[in-house]
């Protein structure tokens, strides 16, 4: 097993503190350790529970597969609130599971000219002049969210000369569908090169953050959004960033005050980057929860443009499990998100989601304050 240095003692899978990133155990083909976190290697993965951990070897997309160590917490409901990756839909016929507001003719469908992964994505045609309809999950009624999805753009041009697209938002829909505090989302703006990122209170849309990033047009890009509002309204005890990744380990991190992490420069590491305590639900918002998570499908009058989405993954709370392709979880490339089936803490039963990933596989979890533990090596991708 590895074990690491952690408050002056050594643990195995532990953690202080909600920002930081710590070892946990590594699944090998021989005995596991009988210590905190130890791996073990018995096969299978159980009735109900979690069952015992899963060996080594070659993963399989969709399959169960269970992983151990120490310090997972609880999720008392493992499974996300959503996931989709749409490979189940008629290509060309409008998206199932999720609601609809605006056009009804100009739709988000399931589409196979672009996926993230598998053959299939949701899919929307944003024609000149044109409002289109968008899909979102609606009647949410959570004080928390952790929202994720990959999307790729294809800007065909248009006559709008200051062209905006918002890539997801979660609102409180008090106004209406897309508006509504509190609430938080990302939007590009100008030739659709930079990011920004809006947090909604009181009713009014402040700017969060300047990214000073040129997102890549015709390529997938991942949007992380999470929000916590306080509790009581008024208390410095709630959370908010916003994330874009596209090109691997390149992440930018909304902070309060208008500040963003950058990976190539000094301070917090965007990619562990928890949020800092802060106010998040006033006595002038509209709203004391969250009711809708929008999809990127929502863009101005004037513009052609062309959007897919992928790998969608809504829930409660931000205690996940993730697989990469590096040990270390800011050195990772590539990383996707697992639904869990079970949750302990001290083991999660997970359908495996392949993604884009191949090779070696190496586990993470999050746990619900944020803390990421690495479990190392868990097998290899056909």
């Amino acid at each position: 097993m590895l074990w690491v240095p952690l408050c002056g003692l050594l643990v195995a899978a532990a953690g202080c503190s909600d920002d930081e990133t710590t070892g946990g155990t590594t699944s090998s083909s021989g005995t596991g350790g009988s210590g905190a976190g130890g791996g073990s290697t018995s096969s299978g993965t159980g009735g109900g529970g979690v069952g015992g951990c899963s060996p080594t070897g070659t993963l399989v997309d969709g399959e169960s597969f269970t992983l151990c160590g120490a310090g997972f917490g609880t999720k008392p409901i493992a499974a996300p609130v959503h996931y989709d990756d749409f490979e189940g839909g008629t290509v060309g016929e409008l998206l199932q599971g999720w609601d609809h507001y605006g056009n009804t003719e100009v739709v988000p469908v399931y589409g196979d000219q672009q996926a993230y992964a598998g053959g299939q994505s949701a899919f929307i045609d944003l024609p000149d002049g044109t409002y289109a309809n968008g899909a979102f999950l609606g009647g949410l009624a959570l004080t928390e969210v952790y929202f994720s999805y990959r999307v790729h753009v294809h800007d065909a041009g248009g006559f709008d000369e200051n062209p905006q697209l918002k890539f997801g938002r979660l609102t409180s829909a008090a106004v209406d569908t897309v508006h509504g505090s509190p609430g938080i989302g990302m939007t590009v703006v100008g030739e659709l090169q930079d990011s920004g990122c809006n947090w909604y209170n009181g009713g009014s849309a402040v700017p969060e953050t300047f990214y000073g990033y040129q997102a890549v047009l015709d390529d997938w890009a991942r949007i992380e959004l999470y929000l916590k509002l306080s509790d009581p309204v008024g208390a410095a005890n709630g959370k908010r960033w916003a994330k874009f990744n596209q090109g691997g380990s390149m992440t930018y991190s909304a902070f309060p005050g208008g500040h963003f992490a950058d990976p190539h420069g000094e301070g917090i590491d965007p990619n562990d980057y928890d949020g800092a305590e802060l106010v998040t639900l006033t006595s002038d918002a509209d709203d004391v929860v969250l009711n809708n998570a929008l999809l990127p499908f929502f863009t101005r009058t004037g513009q052609i443009i062309s959007v897919w989405v992928d790998e969608v993954y809504l829930d409660s709370t931000q205690a996940r499990v993730e697989l990469g392709d590096a040990p270390s979880w800011s050195d990772c490339t590539v990383r996707s998100p697992q639904p869990p089936q079970a949750w302990s803490d001290s083991a999660v039963r997970v359908t495996l989601n392949q993604g884009r990933l191949g090779g070696d596989a190496y586990a993470f979890v999050v746990t619900t304050a944020g803390q990421i533990i690495e479990l190392g090596s868990i097998g290899t991708w056909p």
